[in-house]
């Protein structure tokens, strides 16, 4: 049979078994309180405990019975001093006792009214007529210590029963038995010491026995009830367990939609109409591909001829203090080729493998890559194109930095100023400058522990308008220099670490020619030119 019940008004309430219990309790309260009142020997002052049903009730019986026990000891020379010592000793642990002792009286009178309300009176009247027993009080005193001891932390556990759990019904039938037992034992206490000095003095060695029987089923019966509470405890932590877990996974999906709300905002604003990481990624590899087979052939000797040349890269000094360094800084790449007609650049894949290293599982969370291959739209690959795609990677890699409001409303309001800038010859500055403060903005959100890593190949691809519109003719440079010139100034006065690597294809656009233009007297960039065959090497 359950524990509870729901009684006709939604409310708990103890089964049937247990509101028997509690009647035949509060039953045999009623007769004593009946038996005591006829014999005449209770006083004022302990008749008053019966009606100590409420904490200002309890507060008031307290401070008029113990402390005028105290001032009735001080004024007697014998034994005073050791009544006085008693009678505090006795408070003490009285108090202590009930106020362990309240919530399982409490859960009782929650969920087994109308019983139950005597219970703090016939405790108190106990405490009222042992005070004036010495051996009684020493009695009383060390069965309420023996019972404390068992006690759970009831304060702790009154509110976890509440529930349909086979634990939680156990529980409650446990705690009715801890209750029964010792109102049981209080009874018993009252009936003996309250009987005449003759009737008593017949019967102290088989009621004392007795009273000592009842003590210990009511110890028994609290540490069955901190038994089941730590199970039921366990149990519900595994429930708020679980339930916290739904919560977060909740939760993290509430962020991730509002995260998706946010970069579809800045997509709009970016001019992106679609970016997949998987196609992204798709491209990276293929173009890998496609550089090692041009160059070294599938063979042993041409994977010696890869890593020899390439490792003059890796091992130069240049490359590895940027690489290694605390530091921001530019580091670009003139990559000549052996055969100057060659659709590819030898030195790509330095800029291909940086980039698979730093986004493959189990990269430190601090790092943060975002890389664009150009040459694979051609004509749309200008400075804007270039600079809006990484920023898109970065704020979507980084999507925890958009759920700062303050900081989500800035970029948008920059962003939006940028989006409504005409793309024509007239605004070309001016549209330029304004993705300049965006991309500003958006590295400015990412904290300052993490280091964020701009990988580029093919940066000499980089145009300024169609091809069509200079026919045979060099690519112009403008949008190169220009994408270089913003990236390096992130460089400088930031507090996040930034990293740029930039592989430039000689045969194409001599960039150590044009040093200054990209930056080089500013400081943070490095220019280092390296030809396939090993020749010469040289650095700006």
């Amino acid at each position: 049979m359950s524990a509870t019940a729901d009684d006709p008004g939604g409310r708990k309430k103890f089964n049937e078994e247990n509101m028997e219990k509690l009647k035949r309790s509060d039953k045999k309260q009623q007769q004593l309180r009946e038996r005591v009142s006829k014999t005449g020997k209770l006083t004022l002052e302990q008749k008053s405990a019966w009606d100590t049903n409420s904490n200002e009730a309890l507060k008031n019986f307290w401070q008029t019975t113990f402390n005028a026990k105290v001032d009735f000891d001080a004024e007697h020379e014998h034994g005073a001093g050791r009544f006085s010592k008693t009678a505090t000793s006795l408070a003490a642990t009285a108090y202590d006792f009930l106020r362990d002792l309240s919530p399982i009286v409490e859960i009782v009178k929650d969920f087994g009214a109308p019983f139950g309300s005597m219970a703090i009176g016939t405790v108190c009247l106990l405490f009222a007529v042992a005070k004036n027993r010495a051996n009684m009080e020493e009695k009383i005193e060390s069965t309420l210590k023996d019972i404390k001891d068992r006690l759970p932390g009831m304060s702790m556990y009154q509110h976890i029963y509440n529930d349909n759990h086979e634990l939680d019904r156990l529980l409650q039938s446990q705690i009715v038995d801890a209750y029964e037992s010792f109102m049981d034992y209080c009874v018993a206490a009252l009936d003996f010491y309250t009987q005449r000095s003759s009737y008593r003095l017949i019967r102290v060695f088989k009621s004392q026995s007795s009273l000592d029987q009842q003590a210990q089923l009511v110890q028994d019966a609290v540490v069955r009830v901190r038994l089941v509470c730590e199970e039921v405890l366990g149990k519900n932590v595994n429930i708020i367990r679980e339930k916290l877990e739904e919560v977060l996974i909740t939760n993290v999906a509430l962020l991730d939609e509002n995260d998706l709300k946010s970069l579809g905002q800045i997509c709009t604003h970016l001019g992106i109409e679609s970016f997949s990481s998987e196609d992204h990624f798709d491209q990276l590899q293929r173009h890998k591909g496609n550089v090692a087979a041009y160059f070294w052939s599938k063979t042993w000797l041409g994977e010696q001829e890869s890593d020899q040349q390439l490792g003059r890269v890796l091992s130069d000094p240049g490359y590895q203090e940027w690489l290694v360094s605390e530091s921001s800084g530019v580091f670009i790449l003139s990559g000549e080729n052996d055969f100057n007609g060659a659709s590819h650049c030898w030195a790509s894949p330095v800029a291909l493998n940086l980039i698979d290293q730093l986004t493959k599982d189990g990269n430190e969370a601090s790092d943060t890559c975002v890389f664009y291959l150009l040459g694979h739209q051609e004509h749309d690959d200008t400075c804007l194109r270039v600079l809006t795609s990484l920023v898109f990677q970065l704020l979507k890699s980084n999507k925890e930095a958009l759920r700062d409001k303050a900081q989500l409303d800035e970029l948008l309001a920059k962003l939006t100023r940028y989006s409504r800038l005409p793309r024509s010859p007239s605004e070309e500055n001016s549209k330029q400058d304004s993705l300049a403060e965006v991309v500003l903005r958006a590295v400015k959100m990412i904290p300052a522990d993490k280091t964020i890593w701009v990988v580029l190949d093919r940066v000499d691809k980089c145009c300024d308008q169609l091809q069509a519109d200079s026919p045979g003719g060099r690519r112009p440079r403008k949008g190169a220099r220009t994408l270089l010139r913003t990236l390096g100034s992130l460089t400088r006065g930031m507090a996040t670490k930034v990293k740029i690597l930039a592989v430039v294809n000689r045969a194409d656009w001599r960039i150590e020619q044009e040093g200054d233009e990209v930056g080089v007297e500013e400081g943070r960039v490095v220019i280092r030119r390296f030809s396939q065959g090993g020749g010469f090497t040289e650095t700006l």
